[in-house]
């Protein structure tokens, strides 16, 4: 796992996380904006409290994260390295716009859906970043690869940044939202 490191801003209610600094070894490489950063940690299973807002300014919804879990699952399939994730997030309505009233089945499965689908594509633009821009395993596949597939490791372990670039990751996000709760025009 290369390293990162939290951008703070000092503002007058105190220190705020920004970002994150990426690193390759000792050098700085790049910088994730706050909602990379939030799915990175998220995906490292680092995240447990905070809030998510996701949407347009038309149809736009801010959650509570309650809890955050992630698992990751490796492998190779006919000579491809694969990582797959699976994140559950349990989130309460803090706000949502776009549809008013009582939060009904119909409304919470949408909330719900939005939610899981703006963090699986926040996460694919993560990994395009990770992979391509930066070659930095900064979602800990390595680790995984070098833990529960040490024969694998000895294969692409020296050459890691090469077989991190070409390697499928994925992310599925199960998103389940808590109580009861009123949607805001």
């Amino acid at each position: 796992v290369e390293g990162i490191l939290p951008c703070i801003t000092q503002t007058d209610a105190g220190p705020h996380v920004t970002g994150a600094a990426l690193f390759r070894d000792d050098v700085l490489v790049g910088r994730l904006d706050h909602e990379l950063t939030q799915t990175l940690l998220m995906a490292r299973g680092l995240i447990d409290r905070g809030v998510l807002t996701v949407g347009t300014a038309e149809d736009s919804a801010a959650f509570d994260v309650r809890s955050c879990t992630a698992q990751l699952r490796t492998g190779e399939q006919e000579g491809e390295l694969w990582a797959s994730y699976e994140i559950a997030l349990q989130l309460e309505l803090s706000q949502g716009t776009g549809q008013g009233g009582e939060l009904n089945a119909k409304l919470r499965t949408q909330y719900e859906q939005m939610a899981a689908s703006a963090i699986e594509e926040r996460f694919e633009r993560l990994c395009e970043i990770l992979q391509e821009t930066y070659a930095v395993d900064a979602l800990g596949v390595g680790r995984q690869f070098h833990r529960y597939h040490p024969d694998l490791w000895a294969q692409v372990g020296e050459q890691w940044e090469i077989a991190f670039a070409d390697c499928r990751i994925t992310a599925q996000v199960d998103a389940a939202l808590l109580g009861g709760g009123r949607s805001l025009e």
